[in-house]
């Protein structure tokens, strides 16, 4: 796994965030820490970690909001985030942290193994939907420069993206083509010459 992953531990305890980023950095992560949810979206634009480890219960900013700021920026979208709390959240609320997008939820107390075993696992997944991401974009890329008019649909018929060719050819704009039920072709991809 990805051992040069860059790691933000956002902890308002400064005993729990030290011990984390020892344990983190002795892992041959990077780490940065942040003590509470304000400090913390700063270092995530600042350094744009790979991963987040986030405490619920913080001053001025708390957890979910952090998790709510970066899951809604789409500059954000490749940066995964682990809760971690003490074992007085109520089940609601992971619930609730992993309906808002959390990749993660840790209940304290954690020993280190469990820990970097659930890092581990974490960062796997995300090495793979960022090879996904990284997949689509190039073939987003290598349809969009092809000349001929394409559209790309899923699975229920309906287009999920057409290259410049095909808006020009239909006169259409991406919002009146993307979405929309388009007829069969082979593979999913149609020709629109």
């Amino acid at each position: 796994v990805n051992n040069k992953a860059k790691i933000l531990v956002i902890e308002d305890d400064p005993l729990i965030r030290k011990a984390m980023q020892r344990t983190l950095t002795t892992a041959g992560y990077t780490v940065s820490v942040a003590n509470d949810g304000m400090e913390g979206m700063k270092q995530v634009y600042a350094n744009l970690p790979d991963l987040i480890l986030l405490d619920v219960n913080m001053p001025r900013m708390d957890g979910f909001e952090v998790l709510q700021r970066v899951k809604n920026d789409p500059n954000l979208i490749s940066i995964f985030i682990v809760i971690l709390s003490s074992s007085r959240i109520d089940v609601d609320s992971q619930v609730y942290g992993l309906e808002s997008g959390a990749d993660g939820y840790l209940t304290r107390p954690i020993t280190n193994r469990e820990l970097l075993a659930h890092i581990e696992s974490v960062l796997r997944i995300k090495t793979a939907e960022d090879s996904a991401r990284k997949a689509e974009r190039q073939l987003r890329d290598l349809i969009n420069s092809n000349i001929d008019g394409m559209l790309v649909r899923d699975g229920e018929g309906r287009a999920r993206f057409a290259n410049r060719a095909a808006y020009a050819r239909l006169n259409r704009s991406p919002e009146r083509i993307e979405g929309q039920e388009i007829g069969a072709g082979r593979n999913g991809t149609d020709h629109l010459d």
